[in-house]
């Protein structure tokens, strides 16, 4: 058994987590990220054949690889066709976060294997109607890709999404999940247990994102060693790698120049998961934690 360095053991496979671009086609009211301007504004072009050779050499040296897409919107990303059919041919899965705003044809067009594509669909009722998501969520869903539903219950369109969302459960059919993103601390949980009390709403975040104002509120104590930057890396919008969400870099590295930690670094409290220091104690991440749009605990409980 591999162990990381401080006992536990080493996680199989690599999860690669890259945020493509920092742009969104969408214009949501409860969304507190910054607006980029335009497509070219918020991401990088790349050199697909260095891409594949970092992607092939993350794989050499972890044996397995798991890459998540996100953004802003991925499919936005003018390459982004391009990179899903390549993510998903040297990756053993892959998954995606989108609002489908392209349609289904980008993703059958752009993967050859359905199987190997996990794709979690975010409903954004101010953006999209009931029956074009549906129909979207429907075409993939037929054509063999690992589909789950989101959305963000925000209180104030609440009664929209309550007119909206059965009907949208009864066209996609019950073996697609339809998660409900609570806002403002990213917990998921099944769309069916809806209850006022279970609802946090923050203040409105003005201006430029601020990521220690949000954590103050979410973490606290002393710093613990992690394993984010040994066994999940993230690639920024702008090229940064990072080893956690928490925008510090890992070594300085610009994708798709990237370097792996050989053990386990002091965390430097930025975390932006509330939960990220017990999932990597626990080792027990969800391979698919993407796709599904659920971190699931030791025995299944969902959190």
């Amino acid at each position: 058994m591999i162990t990381s360095g401080c006992g536990e053991p080493r996680r199989a496979a690599l999860e690669v987590l890259w945020s493509l671009t920092a742009y969104c086609n969408y214009e949501c009211s409860y969304c507190s990220l910054p607006r980029v301007a335009s497509p070219s504004d918020g991401c990088l072009k790349f050199d697909l054949c260095e891409v594949e050779d970092a992607l092939s050499a993350l794989r050499f040296v972890r044996g397995k690889i798991h890459v998540g897409l996100t953004g802003g919107e991925p499919t936005t990303h003018p390459q982004a066709g391009e990179i899903l059919r390549l993510v998903s041919s040297l990756s053993d899965t892959t998954s995606i976060i989108t609002n489908l705003s392209s349609g289904s044809s980008f993703f059958m067009d752009s993967i050859p294997q359905p199987l190997r594509m996990g794709i979690s669909a975010s409903y954004q009722i101010e953006s999209v109607t009931w029956e074009d998501f549906s129909r979207n969520v429907i075409e993939l869903r037929d054509a063999g890709f690992g589909i789950s539903c989101t959305y963000v219950d925000y209180p104030l369109f609440r009664d929209a999404l309550a007119k909206n969302l059965p009907r949208i459960r009864d066209e996609i059919g019950p073996n697609v999940p339809f998660l409900r993103h609570r806002y403002w601390d990213g917990s998921r949980f099944p769309d069916e247990d809806i209850s006022e009390g279970s609802i946090e709403v923050p203040p409105k975040i003005d201006g430029e994102f601020q990521p220690k104002d949000i954590v103050s509120k979410m973490w606290s104590g002393e710093p613990k060693m992690c394993r984010a930057g040994m066994d999940y890396i993230c690639i920024m919008n702008d090229g940064r790698i990072s080893r956690c969400p928490s925008l510090i870099p890992l070594f300085g590295d610009v994708w798709p120049k990237v370097r792996l930690a050989e053990q386990p670094l002091v965390c430097d409290g930025l975390c932006l998961c509330t939960d990220m220091h017990r999932l990597w104690e626990d080792g027990n991440i969800d391979r698919n934690m993407f796709a599904s749009g659920m971190l699931k605990k030791k025995g299944g409980d969902t959190t």
